[in-house]
């Protein structure tokens, strides 16, 4: 289908092929035996909506996907480059938890729950934890401690300051270079 006078085109049919369309004599859109192939922008007012498993796919070698499973929504970056979030704002996650996991999905590396804990992990070992008097280290956050860090039970280094009295305690104490037999602590002094 073209003008009368043939010098320019508005449909294209091909026998056993595709069906191009034209605007202005440029081709903008063309069937293939996968669907449709648009050659610039397409524009829609309402929604694009794709079923189960179906891919949103962007760049030459399908480097970014977007797409649901039926289960869950990944946005999947698959190309030589980093997946950019970019704003002239900022960016800002609204969610109950929050997990970054390594890329295998076999190791946590930041946890960050609603009304709860931000965790840091190392090497899938949780390292840091905030809870609600501060940060701990290495342990679980119990009782008074503001910081804490060390290994398990009492037998850990605390900084924290007492529930209701403002004191600041120190357990373990401050031991001065080898040599000097004194040592400092809320408990008492040797």
């Amino acid at each position: 289908l073209q003008t009368q006078s043939g010098g320019e085109k508005y449909i294209d049919c091909q026998e056993n092929g595709a069906v191009e369309l034209y605007w202005n004599n440029e081709k903008k859109m063309e069937t293939y035996q996968y669907g449709v192939n648009f050659t610039q922008n397409i524009k829609t007012e309402l929604h694009v909506n794709l079923l189960d498993n179906g891919e949103a796919i962007f760049g030459t070698g399908q480097d970014l996907k977007i797409y649901h499973d039926g289960n869950n929504s990944f946005i999947k970056e698959a190309g030589t480059g980093s997946l950019i979030i970019d704003s002239d704002s900022q960016v800002i996650f609204t969610t109950p938890t929050f997990t970054v996991n390594n890329a295998a999905n076999s190791e946590t590396m930041i946890t960050a729950s609603e009304d709860g804990a931000v965790k840091l992990y190392y090497d899938n070992a949780q390292r840091l934890e905030t809870f609600d008097l501060g940060i701990d280290i290495g342990t679980s956050a119990t009782g008074n401690f503001g910081i804490r860090w060390g290994g398990s039970s009492y037998n850990y280094t605390n900084i924290w300051a007492e529930h209701g009295s403002g004191d600041l305690w120190l357990a373990g104490g401050l031991k001065p270079p080898s040599g000097s037999a004194a040592f400092v602590s809320s408990f008492g002094s040797s």
